[in-house]
């Protein structure tokens, strides 16, 4: 479908302006069908359509174009040859991307020279003349001709989806055969003995469906029966607060000339907060359970934990040189939708943190921002009155401390800097129904998305919680759910990503959140940097789709990176030969629009500038879509400035021009197809099943780009002389 409402700047209705492209889709459509060709369409004859179907299938089966699958076949076993995949399941991988980008590429380039040459040709040689004489009228002509090569696709494909079958059943069937021949023979490391056990039970060519975690958090224990969310204090972790503002909520009165009003936002929250560990006495190793106060005026001894004896009095020499008997410091920093800093962190409390006393364990968290930050505030806002998305950041840089943030404490608030006097007030964010997101804990950012430190420290070590809700989960009888884990390995200190070869131990358990007198189900993984690791959960643990896992790494040194789709739960499966024939069939869609494109360009073209045009057409909303950010707005204003900094004319100048050019080119490449809706090749190389989701928008675009250009060719075609 023709998807841009943003292709001609006009006043619409919304329901016309959101739709624009299906409504120009149904004007041609209508137009050409029931305005021009009304006597053609009346006279249309499926019977005739088959029959000039069948002449264009069979010519093309005489040229031979079925020979071209065998060679793309040989080119695959070749290529399959010289792969140096990373491990088995990645030779899987490797090879089914060869063979559906072979059968991808087969098919639409033989499409494009057949049909691109067939009506140049038959016109040339004066074939159409015969037919046009006949009872047959152009629609028919048009629409025999799609059926034709269509059906020419189709048995590519077919021949193509045989052989990349069996192709891929023996490669894994060899794989699996060594895999199980290590297994037996104990040549299997720690790291990758749960993986191979699962690729011996269930395969390597899978048609999986996966299910994704609704919530991901990075915790410093897991939340308790009063579901707080406890965090760190170490710089390693911090607690986000989601706040949605409109440009008028945050500058209300602003000044008429500078757009800025003046005033300050202060974020205000009550947290709870303790010790994390015995600060300097020796023989206590308490854990998040087994908490032990210390401030510097007791004299008592620890009231959990073992008794080691009076705790000594602590001087302000000691607890200044010792950080673990510094009291806790919060910092509070705000962040725009995309979660990056909206102001600098100076601008907070001048960048002091907010200092909570030692003798106390509940606090009030009040951090001002200076009224010279409103300016990088509002720069934020685009025209329009739409709310914001913005994030209050809450962490802490004293290592000895967790603290949590209250629910329902927190609020922003909008104060005259002069008087002091609250001008107004918010609370958090809220979902369509009308509830308080929740508070959202992440740890620090790695290559692939948020870390966990390692460490064999009792207590001490972070937790990934990873919260599924209603997850359909297909549950056995006595059987188990596999589950899937690819994170990012990073090793402290320099250069020990080659040096240290230690494996990273990783402690899972998981809860069921729907019955707690199950029993958790726990185990230890050893994952692999950027690999899928595999382990089994009990049916019964993940029974009603409501569970919890936590995932805690017990190497020191080790960094684990996590992203919210690195931990996936198998909830259904397909046999792998039904998610290669979905696949196949959007590869057919995806002809079926290269076939219309072609033909359209051939009514008015000669052959080779036609199958340029055709390609140019496919490509051109997905190559300007690579281009990013230097195709947005704004671009002029970038080049303007480099290229003339001191000339305000000559930099006006390339401005406008190049805006003028980049407005051109969107503007065209809004109008074409969008060839990345055919992503079903994607699915099936990952092992995942092809969703009905990824056929509907193939098949949208297909209807939605290839009926009206079909019916351009039967206009270009019905004034077309074509015949004496």
């Amino acid at each position: 479908m023709l998807p841009s409402s943003h292709i001609l700047s006009l006043s619409l209705p919304p329901f016309i302006a959101d739709h624009i492209g299906w409504w120009v889709a149904g004007l041609i459509v209508v137009v050409g069908l029931f305005r021009v060709g009304l006597k053609d369409l009346l006279r249309l004859s499926g019977r005739r359509i088959w029959a000039i179907g069948g002449v264009v299938f069979d010519e093309s089966i005489r040229k031979r174009v079925l020979l071209i699958a065998p060679l793309a076949m040989l080119g695959v076993v070749i290529v399959g040859q010289f792969q140096r995949p990373t491990d088995e399941l990645e030779a899987v991988r490797a090879l089914t991307k060869f063979c559906l980008f072979a059968t991808g590429l087969v098919v639409v380039v033989t499409t494009i020279i057949l049909t691109c040459t067939n009506l140049p040709r038959e016109i040339e040689n004066r074939v159409i003349f015969t037919i046009v004489t006949k009872p047959t009228t152009r629609l028919e002509i048009i629409a025999g001709k799609i059926t034709g090569f269509a059906r020419v696709s189709a048995a590519i494909l077919l021949m193509m989806g045989a052989f990349s079958w069996l192709f891929l059943s023996a490669s894994e069937w060899q794989i699996r055969r060594n895999v199980s021949a290590q297994l037996e023979g104990n040549d299997v490391s720690v790291g990758k003995r749960s993986t191979y056990l699962h690729y011996r039970d269930f395969g390597l060519l899978e048609a999986k469906t996966l299910g994704t975690p609704t919530r991901f958090e990075i915790l410093a224990r897991p939340e308790g029966p009063d579901q707080k969310r406890w965090i760190t204090a170490n710089g390693e972790q911090d607690l986000l607060v989601p706040f949605d503002f409109t440009v008028d909520d945050l500058f209300d009165n602003r000044d008429p000339k500078t757009g800025i009003g003046e005033f300050s936002l202060v974020f205000v929250a009550e947290v709870d907060y303790a010790r994390t560990r015995a600060a300097g006495q020796r023989g206590i190793t308490p854990t998040f359970d087994d908490q032990v106060d210390l401030t510097p005026t007791t004299g008592l001894a620890p009231t959990t934990g073992p008794y080691m004896g009076p705790i000594p009095f602590l001087t302000e020499p000691q607890i200044a040189g010792d950080p673990m008997k510094q009291p806790l410091v919060v910092s509070v920093q705000l962040f725009d939708p995309d979660l990056f800093s909206a102001v600098p962190a100076s601008q907070f409390n001048a960048g002091k943190g907010v200092t909570l006393p030692m003798d106390q364990r509940t606090g009030r968290v009040e951090s001002q921002m200076s009224p010279s930050g409103a300016g990088s505030v509002l720069n934020l806002f685009t025209t329009g009155s739409a709310p914001r998305r913005f994030w209050f950041s809450i962490g802490g840089g004293s290592p000895a401390w967790d603290f949590a943030v209250r629910d329902g404490t927190a609020k922003a608030m909008i104060v005259n800097p002069a008087t002091g006097q609250v001008l107004r007030e918010f609370s958090p964010a809220k979902d369509p129904s009308g509830t308080s997101l929740p508070y959202w804990a992440r740890g620090r950012s790695g290559r692939l998305g948020q870390q966990i430190r390692g460490t064999t420290k009792p207590g001490e070590n972070p937790i990934a919680i990873a919260k599924y809700r209603g997850t359909p989960v297909a549950v056995s009888a006595g059987g188990d759910v596999p589950v899937e884990l690819v994170v990012g390995i990073e090793r402290s200190g320099a250069d020990l990503d080659e040096e240290d070869q230690s494996p990273t131990t990783v402690e899972v358990e998981v809860v069921n959140t729907d019955d707690a007198n199950a029993q958790p189900f726990k185990t230890t993984i050893h994952p692999e940097s950027r690999q899928t690791t595999y382990f089994n959960v009990p049916s019964s643990v993940v029974k009603g789709g409501n569970f919890d896992v936590h995932l805690r790494c017990k190497t020191d040194g080790h960094w684990i990176d996590f992203s919210p789709t690195s931990l996936s739960v198998v909830i259904g499966s397909q046999p792998f030969a039904w998610n290669l024939l979905k696949s196949l069939f959007v590869l057919w869609l995806m002809s079926v629009l290269v076939i219309s494109i072609a033909l359209l360009c051939s009514t008015f073209l000669s052959w080779p500038i036609a199958v340029v045009l055709t390609i140019v057409m496919l490509l051109g909303h997905w190559g300007v879509s690579q281009l990013g950010d230097a195709a947005q707005a704004g671009i002029g204003n970038a080049w303007a400035n480099q290229l003339f900094p001191n000339s305000a004319p000559k930099a006006k100048a390339v401005s406008s021009t190049v805006e003028g050019l980049n407005k051109a080119l969107n503007t065209l490449a809004a109008i074409l197809p969008d060839i990345s809706q055919y992503r079903a090749a994607e699915a099936i190389q990952r092992g995942i099943s092809v969703p009905f989701d990824a056929v509907l928008d193939a098949l949208k675009v297909t209807l939605g780009y290839g009926l009206p250009m079909s019916v351009l060719a039967y206009i270009f075609l019905r004034n077309k002389e074509v015949a004496p």
